[in-house]
């Protein structure tokens, strides 16, 4: 699995800690934690399914929920 920090220039303030879609790619996800962001791959294969938030069999997910998806920053 690849990990890549990294700082989306589209969110100024800082997201709540969790596991999230990337809008961009199935194969793909982001993981928050502690103010820092994590762009993580999914193994060879796989899709990330953002509604079960771990990476799936590709024929099994729906990648439209993912390119749907839209971050809510955390304020306080």
């Amino acid at each position: 699995m690849s990990v890549l920090f990294f700082s989306p220039p589209r969110y100024e303030k800082r997201l709540p800690n969790g596991i999230y879609p990337d809008p961009g790619s199935c194969s793909h996800f982001v993981e928050c934690l502690f103010g820092n962001t994590y762009h993580l791959a999914c193994p060879d294969g796989l899709e990330f399914d953002s509604k079960a938030k771990f990476c799936g069999e590709a024929n099994r997910i729906n990648c439209a929920d993912n390119y749907h998806f839209s971050f809510t920053a955390h304020t306080g």
